[in-house]
C-alpha cells in the first residue's frame, strides 16, 4: 500500500511539475514577446526624433511613445510563474503533509494499528 501510494503521489507530482513548467514557459514567452514589441514601438517612435530633434517631432510621436510605455508597463507586470511567493510555502506544506501521512500510515500498519 505504501509503495502504491508513493507511486501515485510521485506520478501526480511529476504531472503537476511538468504542467507547471509548461505554464512557466508560456508566461515567460508572452512577457518576452510583449517587451520586444514595446522596444520596437520605442525604436519606431524615436527614429524621427533622432533624424530631426525638435519639440514638434517629439509631440508628433507622443501617442506612439505613450502606447509603447503602456505596453512595456503591462509586459513588465506579467508574472513568469503562475503563482506568487505565498503559494510556494503552501505547496511545500501540502507535499510534506502527504508524505508524512503516508509514512505514518505505513508505521501504524507495521505496528498493527
Amino acid at each position: 500500500t505504501l509503495i502504491l501510494n508513493l507511486v501515485f503521489f510521485l506520478i501526480g507530482l511529476g504531472i503537476f511539475l511538468l504542467s507547471l513548467n509548461r505554464i512557466h514557459s508560456q508566461m515567460a514567452e508572452a512577457k518576452q514577446r510583449h517587451l520586444e514589441l514595446a522596444r520596437k514601438l520605442y525604436a519606431d517612435a524615436y527614429a524621427p526624433i533622432r533624424l530631426r530633434p525638435s519639440l514638434r517631432a517629439l509631440q508628433a510621436q507622443t501617442p506612439l511613445l505613450n502606447a509603447a510605455d503602456a505596453l512595456e508597463k503591462r509586459a513588465s507586470g506579467i508574472q513568469e510563474w503562475p503563482f506568487g511567493e505565498i503559494l510556494a510555502p503552501r505547496l511545500a506544506i501540502i507535499i510534506t503533509s502527504v508524505v508524512a501521512t503516508v509514512i505514518a500510515r505505513f508505521i501504524l500498519a507495521t505496528l498493527g494499528f
